[in-house]
């Protein structure tokens, strides 16, 4: 698996090679419009998107566990309403929110 850096914004879900890519204004490898994912599911390491147009499954790891819940909150912040029953994921918000605060505690050691 290829490590990238995403970016999850209210219109686009987006990635570069690397963070430093993207804050020196290269442009994205790929940009999806959230009005074009048609299903999201969390899987045990991270998620898959359906996208319109696309005939694969787009497969998505997370290097941390920690970070599954997190991104799971901001995808359902993002889409689960549009998306009804086809959003489908086991982590919570209060997951999400102990999650955030182990990756705040981490970094503040």
């Amino acid at each position: 698996a290829n490590k990238k850096f995403f970016v999850l914004t209210r219109e686009f879900f987006t990635y570069w090679d690397t963070q430093e890519d993207m804050e020196n204004g290269e442009p994205q490898k790929a940009l999806i419009e959230l009005s074009g994912i048609k299903e999201f599911k969390e899987t045990a390491d991270g998620f898959e998107l359906v996208v319109e147009g696309q005939k694969r499954t787009l497969q998505l790891q997370v290097i941390e566990k920690t970070e599954q819940a997190i991104w799971v909150n901001h995808w359902r912040d993002q889409v689960a309403e549009s998306l009804g029953d086809k959003f489908q994921a086991t982590s919570t918000v209060a997951d999400a929110e102990k999650a955030a605060a182990e990756v705040a505690a981490a970094e503040a050691e």
